[in-house]
């Protein structure tokens, strides 16, 4: 931190790192989170080999991974290898980079998920919503998703929708108003309480749409903001387009149907694969 202040590039500042504080270290394996201090931790030590541990999702407008159709820059120069945790990720990947980077330097170690389905001889109709007024979005993509919810509650009466903030909601729009249907509720704090109480999922893009497709739970995605965020449809190919009627009369179905999908982006752990690559 201190030698960032003097405007130092992180190649430069492992350098110094590398004569200094650190001269005695070595390390034959390092895991990152979201490629950080990658050019520090090089410099220091140019032999080792560096994985980058995905964290959240990847897609393909995303230029820490891919730039142009080709790897990131910063990750190709320092020779970084990712660890992810589907094969739906990594063909994302491999798809977007037209160097084959990825083909040999992204491997799949899935993730420690937990055993869970949710009995779907009980169906409700109670809808957990994601909202996602953030500051990530303009005033006008903000106010177009607020008037898409809007309608949406005004149009499905006959369900219970229960409304959950997104974690860096800031006051971007004024989300009492959506408290005053008689259909709507404040979702609990904690998103496995939400699953015991909520059979559906509405969302624009969230990616709680894979944690609730993990346990069964179908989800609708608004379409008010799909010229911008197009991930769940160009990338994800989330498998249902339908409305909640739809997936109510079809429910275990979908149920099934989502937790395949979902599957293939999130696999369970392998032990033996994540030991291997660090021989």
């Amino acid at each position: 931190i201190v030698l960032r202040k003097f405007n130092l590039l992180e190649k430069s500042i492992g350098k110094v790192l590398k004569k200094s504080l650190l001269k005695r270290i070595r390390y034959k394996n390092l895991i990152v989170l979201s490629q950080s201090m990658i050019e520090i931790f090089r410099y220091v030590n140019k032999e080792s080999k560096i994985f980058d541990l995905q964290h959240g999702i990847i897609h393909s407008e995303m230029e820490s991974y891919c730039k142009g159709n080709k790897v990131n820059q910063r990750i190709h120069e320092n020779n970084i290898e990712l660890l992810l945790f589907g094969e739906g990720f990594k063909t994302i990947l491999e798809r977007t980079d037209s160097t084959n980077y990825y083909k040999d330097n992204a491997h799949v170690i899935g993730i420690q998920k937990v055993s869970l389905k949710l009995n779907t001889d009980i169906v409700n109709k109670n809808v957990l919503v994601t909202l996602q007024f953030t500051d990530d979005h303009t005033t006008y993509q903000n106010e177009k998703l607020y008037n898409d919810f809007i309608e949406f509650i005004h149009s499905n009466t006959e369900y219970t929708f229960y409304l959950r903030n997104h974690p860096r909601f800031n006051k971007e729009v004024d989300v009492e108003n959506l408290y005053q249907f008689k259909n709507t509720k404040e979702a609990p704090s904690q998103l496995s309480d939400c699953f015991s109480i909520c059979s559906f999922h509405l969302t624009s893009y969230s990616t709680t749409t894979f944690e609730c497709a993990s346990v069964g739970i179908p989800s609708v995605l608004l379409t008010s903001l799909k010229e911008d965020f197009s991930m769940f449809n160009n990338d994800f190919h989330y498998p249902l387009n339908k409305n909640l009627d739809d997936i109510y009369n079809n429910y275990t179905e979908c149920s099934e149907k989502v937790m395949q999908w979902e599957s293939g982006y999130y696999s369970n752990f392998n032990e033996e694969k994540f030991i291997s690559l660090l021989k």
